[in-house]
């Protein structure tokens, strides 16, 4: 990990004013050792740490599938944002990584019907042919039935 997150690693050299941290660099040696023997880490540090690379650099570096929760999506976007594509330019080209929210943020029919109900009455408001043109989605197939509803960017 000091080739990544030491005084003179990756990191230093990519990352403009970056700051050595012991603390993130015990944490990265201690996520990818759990990575390494296969077992559970739980790892508190405080704020500034740098722990979402401590996790992020050796996870990448374990070369398996990973699952990040976040407890905010403004984390969650920093992430997708910000430290991935940082991660896929300095660490790892190859890497891959998608965003799932969580069901509040998605759109289905029900959803959508209780919102704006059907137009034409129909008695099967869940198949009614106006529902495409209603919701401005014509490819909005009966196999597809969630959209992500986005956030406004400011």
């Amino acid at each position: 990990m000091q080739k990544y997150f030491g005084p003179e690693g990756i990191l230093a050299s990519k990352v403009q004013g970056f700051e050595f941290r012991q603390v993130q660099l015990e944490m990265a040696e201690a996520v990818f050792e759990c990575f390494r023997s296969e077992t559970p880490l739980i790892a508190e540090a405080g704020t500034g740490t740098g722990k979402t690379l401590a996790y992020l650099v050796p996870a990448i570096l374990s070369g398996k599938k990973v699952v990040v929760s976040t407890g905010t999506k403004t984390l969650q976007d920093q992430i997708l944002d910000n430290d991935i594509p940082f991660l896929k330019k300095n660490i790892d080209p190859k890497l891959h990584a998608v965003c799932l929210k969580g069901r509040r943020n998605y759109l289905c029919r029900r959803r959508f019907l209780c919102r704006f109900p059907c137009p034409c009455q129909c008695p099967c408001p869940y198949q009614c042919p106006c529902l495409a043109v209603c919701c401005r989605c014509p490819d909005w197939e009966p196999t597809t039935w969630k959209f992500p509803l986005l956030r406004k960017k400011p």
